[in-house]
């Protein structure tokens, strides 16, 4: 084997394949082998990577800072667990999951991006597996509208499908179901915006039961600005034969609120008002109030 000592540097190895052995002989507990880089301050070293041997035989790797004064695993910036291939940063015992973060106040794991945007995507979690699909549920980050607002959006995976948006949170806290979303023991709710002359369909837990429908603006904080005409309550049956009825109400409520066994495509229904329609197995919001409408709904079957 040749070797080579170059002015700036040490070669041990071929040129191909240069290799640089650091051996403690003699393999007892605490025993380490290190490498020091930089140069000492007072009684400070500069940044270290060293090798220690554990009491149960195991040898963890270990990252002090610059200005470390105790190579002990406590110290160390980073520390690669040699029995469970655990990463602790923070932390001399990584033993809550593959990585451990740990801080003497609160620990943060930063997902940033270099330049805001409007609607673009800003980080990431993903799990998957590696043998079948490694895309199988995220929670993800966008820009929501503007480079200084967020929402959050959570993914999943149906057999056969593909990875698609099942909750969002918006950035003033609105929450919204996908499509097909079912609730236990036959309960849903929910809130979603409407643009004038458009419609959303929702699924509900059974057949058929009762929708409670409070309206209000789009443009303030959720229920800021309620809307009595547009709001009220149905019952409806989406099943083998459609039907739905507007429930009793005071005269001053749901006035421009209209029900439809029939499809409704965004401009169907009469122009002012709301029609909730009822089709097989989905119930169907059409929006013709002139504006767009923040619609909170409520389903118990």
């Amino acid at each position: 084997m040749a070797s080579e000592l170059e002015v700036g540097g040490l070669k041990v190895g071929s040129s191909s394949d240069p290799t640089l052995k650091l051996h403690n002989t003699t393999g007892s507990t605490n025993d380490t082998a290190a490498v020091v880089f930089g140069v000492s301050t007072g009684t400070a070293d500069g940044p270290r990577i060293e090798s220690k041997r554990q009491s149960d035989g195991t040898i963890d790797l270990n990252l002090f800072t610059a200005g470390a004064t105790s190579q002990t695993n406590a110290s160390a910036a980073i520390v690669i667990d040699g029995g469970t291939n655990n990463v602790g940063i923070g932390t001399p015992t990584p033993t809550v999951g593959n990585l451990q973060i740990r801080d003497d106040s609160v620990s943060i794991l930063a997902l940033t991006r270099t330049t805001a945007s409007t609607s673009s995507d800003i980080g990431m979690v993903r799990f998957g597996n590696t043998n079948v699909d490694s895309n199988l549920a995220n929670i993800v980050a966008y820009h929501d509208g503007a480079n200084d607002s967020a929402k959050l959006v959570f993914q999943t995976q149906a057999t056969g499908g593909a990875t698609a948006d099942r909750l969002t949170i918006a950035s003033d806290g609105l929450c919204t179901f996908s499509a097909g979303i079912k609730a236990e023991k036959g309960i849903l709710s929910g809130t979603v915006l409407i643009a004038d002359d458009a419609v959303t369909t929702i699924t509900p837990p059974r057949k058929g039961g009762f929708l409670k429908l409070l309206v209000d603006s789009a443009t303030a904080e959720a229920g800021e600005y309620p809307q009595n005409i547009y709001s009220g309550e149905v019952f409806f049956d989406c099943g083998t034969s459609l039907g739905i009825v507007k429930c009793d109400l005071s005269s001053s409520l749901a006035t421009q609120l209209d029900v439809s066994v029939s499809n409704v495509t965004g401009t169907t229904g009469t122009d002012g008002n709301v029609t909730i329609a009822v089709q097989s197995g989905v119930i169907k919001i059409e929006n013709r109030s002139n504006g767009e409408k923040r619609f909170n709904y409520f389903l118990y079957c």
